[in-house]
């Protein structure tokens, strides 16, 4: 993820909502990312994701084309994807233009008038996709923008019926556009419906991942690669608030998450991606042998976690201690 570092008076990236919303829907999805400058290098990266917050200059969109040109996915949302002129950062993106931004518009699956629409408080931009791009979602406004002379009891009135104003999400090949600032809305929100079409674009767009798991959502499965084998270590931490008050330096109430007792996995099933059928598949550090099948450069297996901690550790070869 490529995030601008925080100026002065500025809260760290992390604690942003965009930054907050990015960090917590790729965990979910059991991404491995980094967080980096925009000006770092993307040599052995197979996706970069840009969030709402972080301008792409010229510089940028001439270096996310040369990876998008080498195969590289890319995933732009809100703002990220215009010019300070108002027109598309990069012509891989599929974008002939942008509309004026909606305040409470409707997620809508294109060309399903039936389907459910989900509300996006944030402003959102309506994309016009370019020749040869597909619209995933549509942006479809309320009846009416809630007014001082126009009531409506919630933050918005219901999805209206004048058709889309726009496309909400276009893909074309292996990069993706949202209109809608989705980090900042994740942050804020938590969305269920958010994480879901967050999910739905990565399924596009990088089809092949590290490492799939289905498990609780706040399950955190993370990927390190040594010389002999490659470790998924699975975290399942479940925090709850036990303490609150206004912080002294922020002005704002901030509050204490404890994780107080480990939270158990049971039958979680998993999917690691390596190279050839491994020599031994092990639970670490409880020093098991865990039964596996290989299928489409996949490792299958079904992980059991009574203290909510551990290790799945996939050799090339057998440990002399496995053999």
């Amino acid at each position: 993820m490529l995030a601008e570092g925080p100026g002065a008076h500025q809260e760290p990236v992390v604690r942003r909502p965009a930054g907050a919303g990015a960090v917590r829907g790729l965990q979910r999805l059991a991404l491995q990312f980094d967080i980096l400058p925009p000006d770092a290098a993307l040599d052995g990266y197979r996706a970069v994701v840009v969030p709402e917050t972080t301008r792409i200059t010229a510089g940028l969109a001439a270096r996310l084309g040369d990876f998008t040109a080498a195969g590289g996915a890319l995933l732009v949302s809100g703002d990220a994807a215009l010019g300070e002129d108002g027109s598309p950062v990069l012509p891989a993106l599929g974008l002939a233009g942008a509309g004026a931004p909606l305040d409470h518009a409707f997620l809508r699956r294109a060309g399903d008038a039936a389907a459910f629409a989900e509300v996006m408080y944030e402003p959102s931009l309506p994309l016009v996709p370019a020749p040869g791009a597909e619209t995933l979602y549509d942006l479809v406004a309320g009846y009416f923008p809630r007014t001082w002379d126009r009531f409506s009891g919630h933050d918005c009135t219901p999805v209206g019926t004048a058709g889309p104003a726009g496309a909400a999400v276009v893909v074309h090949g292996v990069t993706a556009t949202t209109g809608a600032p989705l980090f900042t809305a994740i942050g804020r929100h938590a969305a269920e419906a958010h994480h879901r079409l967050l999910a739905e674009v990565f399924a596009r767009i990088l089809p092949e991942r590290e490492v799939r798991a289905q498990g609780p959502a706040h399950l955190e499965a993370v990927v390190v690669d040594t010389p002999e084998s490659r470790v998924v270590h699975l975290l399942t931490p479940s925090p709850s608030r036990q303490g609150e008050g206004v912080s002294p330096i922020t002005s704002r109430t901030e509050g204490i998450d404890l994780v107080n007792d480990p939270f158990p996995l049971v039958g979680v099933p998993l999917r690691i991606r390596f190279p050839a059928p491994p020599a031994a598949v092990a639970l670490q550090p409880h020093g098991t042998e865990l039964p596996f099948t290989y299928r489409d450069g996949q490792v299958h297996l079904t992980v059991d976690l009574a203290e909510g901690h551990g290790m799945v550790v996939l050799r090339e070869e057998v440990a002399p201690a496995l053999r």
